[in-house]
This record gives C-alpha cells, sequence and structure tokens, in this order.
C-alpha cells in the first residue's frame, strides 16, 4: 500500500514539474514603448507573427517575424494598442500594451 502511494506521489510530482516547464514563455517584448515609427523585438528566435489591436481587440495589423527586421507604424494614429506576439507554435507568448505617439 505504501508503495503505491509513493509511486502514484512520484507521479503527480513528475506531472506538476513537466506542466510548469511547459508554461514557460520566452521574455519577448516589443521596444521602443512609446513608439513613434516602428517597433523591434528584444528577442525574435521564438516569434512567428506580430499582431497589433486596437483598444477594442480589432486587428489592425499583423507582421511575419525577420530575425533583427523593423515593424513601420508610423502610419497609425496616435494612441494605445495591444500587441500579442505570437510563437512559432502559433500560440500567444505574451500581450503587451504599446503606445503610440508622433
Amino acid at each position: 500500500m505504501k508503495k503505491n502511494l509513493l509511486i502514484i506521489l512520484l507521479g503527480l510530482i513528475s506531472m506538476s514539474a513537466s506542466a510548469q516547464t511547459e508554461k514557460r514563455s520566452p521574455q519577448v517584448s516589443v521596444f521602443p514603448n512609446p513608439a513613434t515609427d516602428y517597433i523591434t523585438l528584444n528577442d525574435d528566435d521564438a516569434v512567428r507573427n506580430i499582431t497589433i489591436l486596437n483598444m477594442v481587440g480589432r486587428k489592425i495589423r499583423i507582421f511575419n517575424v525577420e530575425k533583427g527586421e523593423r515593424y513601420e507604424i508610423g502610419d497609425l494614429p496616435n494612441g494605445l494598442y495591444f500587441v500579442q506576439i505570437i510563437g512559432k507554435n502559433s500560440k500567444v507568448l505574451t500581450t503587451q500594451r504599446l503606445t503610440k505617439k508622433s
């Protein structure tokens, strides 16, 4: 009985540890913020797309990410936006607020 409980406990600990590892996402962020003409990423290795959303969640622009690229936003009106950073696995890595100024 004790042996079975020990096996179950070790299995639960193992599953918990692997679930925590899977939840970690790269620490990707957009800069500069506030932005005027363009944005870029601090680490674009794990990123597939950048999606710019207005404050009501409407998609304004989608960029395919290329290594070391700048993404032009100079033609967007001044205001607040959300930037969704999408990973290579098509999952949202992070969503950040972006201020656009002239």
